[in-house]
């Protein structure tokens, strides 16, 4: 009976992640984090397509952009350092945003994946996900039509969004984007939930991945089914439909799918809730210091905010800031140890100076009006004077 509990508690919450997120119950594949999730995606795709290309000679390639998180670019780096993958990492606009035209422009015959994120960790520049899935698609469609790919190549490349930052207070044209991805990690933190909890969501289920065959619907020459070209990273045990053996975390799952529940029911009024706040706190950072560099593009995030201080180095700011009791910090949480310019930064090309001096604020279903006036009146007092 205490099994029973357990795996109905499970289901349940499997249940609500993909009813909310528009996919199969067996579309949500329960890992321990974000940086997992990312992983099972990349070296998932690379082990499948090696397992039916045994004898092409040829590396897979992948496509993904020079601002993602660690986990992206790390993974990446380490299937291209072990002669596993070819990797292009494609930039930005100094703004911070990936050009569809350049991703597409990216893509080779042997190309399976494409992993672009939804809203960066460390400006909040929100990506046109679903323009870039948009195209992909048709790409696809032409390939197939025009006879330049082999049949059970038609999935790909396959289509992945990393929307950890996504989820939590999206505006309707991210939430479109990230659902138009084949793809997408999401992550229990992030939204208020426990951490020890996230998710790989499969857009039509996962039941097709060991077994489907590559279906046309007659007519259009579309993908029907492109979800069958990815591989279990541990294996061991069914769990997860046997896509990731081990038992899970079952109080971290239904804690991570409660907090989806609730972070859904008020995503529209959270959205201008943080955008309200984000719009007072920047204001009031540039009247204390005239000198503020605002790197956040106008289309990012409401929860994140990238502001550099000229005349101050980060690493001073980081201590200051914490000396007077206000958390920040230089990039994302994975590197919270590390003071070094943000590679985000760096890809965006913002000027050395300007570099130096950055930090990121960010802001979650805790914070209040109030906080935001204290965190200034301590800025104001002892952060951001010699």
């Amino acid at each position: 009976r205490p099994g029973e509990v357990a795996q109905a508690a499970l289901d349940r919450s499997r249940k609500i992640i993909a009813d909310l997120m528009g996919v199969d119950f067996s579309g949500v594949i329960f890992v321990s984090s974000a940086t997992e999730a990312n992983n099972l995606f990349l070296r998932g795709c690379v082990k499948r397509w090696k397992r039916t290309h045994q004898n092409s000679g040829n590396l897979p390639h992948i496509v993904t952009t020079a601002i993602e998180h660690a986990s992206i670019l790390d993974t990446c780096k380490d299937l291209e350092q072990n002669s596993e993958a070819r990797i292009t990492y494609v930039g930005v606009g100094h703004d911070g945003i990936v050009r569809p035209d350049d991703v597409m422009q990216s893509i080779e015959e042997d190309t399976v994946g494409i992993s672009v994120m939804a809203v960066n960790n460390v400006t909040g520049a929100a990506q046109p996900i679903g323009e870039i899935a948009r195209r992909i698609q048709e790409y696809r469609q032409r390939t197939i039509r025009e006879a330049k790919r082999a049949l059970q190549d038609a999935a790909y490349p396959l289509f992945h969004t990393d929307a950890a930052q996504a989820v939590y207070a999206a505006s309707d044209e991210i939430e479109r984007g990230v659902r138009a991805a084949e793809f997408t990690t999401v992550c229990s933190h992030k939204i208020s939930g426990p951490k020890g909890a996230a998710a790989l969501l499969v857009a039509n289920g996962i039941s097709h991945i060991a077994h489907s065959k590559t279906q046309i619907v007659p007519g259009t020459q579309s993908i029907r089914d492109s979800r069958f070209a990815i591989s279990p990273l541990i294996t061991g045990g069914d769990q997860e439909f046997g896509m990731h053996a081990g038992t899970q975390n079952v109080p971290a799952i239904a804690g991570f799918a409660r907090a989806w529940e609730l972070a859904r029911a008020r995503r529209v009024e959270e959205y201008a809730r943080l955008a309200k706040l984000k719009e007072i706190f920047v204001r009031g950072v540039v009247d204390i210091y005239h000198r503020a560099v605002l790197n956040s593009p106008e289309l990012s995030a409401p929860h994140i905010v990238n502001i550099s201080f000229p005349g101050f180095d980060s690493d001073e700011l980081l201590y200051r800031f914490d000396k007077a009791g206000v958390a920040i910090s230089i990039g994302s949480a994975c590197h919270a140890r590390l003071v070094k310019p943000s590679h985000v930064l760096e890809a965006m090309h913002v000027a050395p100076e300007i570099l130096r001096g950055a930090v990121r604020f960010s802001f979650g279903a805790l914070t209040t009006q109030q906080e935001i006036g204290e965190a200034l009146e301590r800025m104001r007092a002892s952060v951001l004077t010699r």
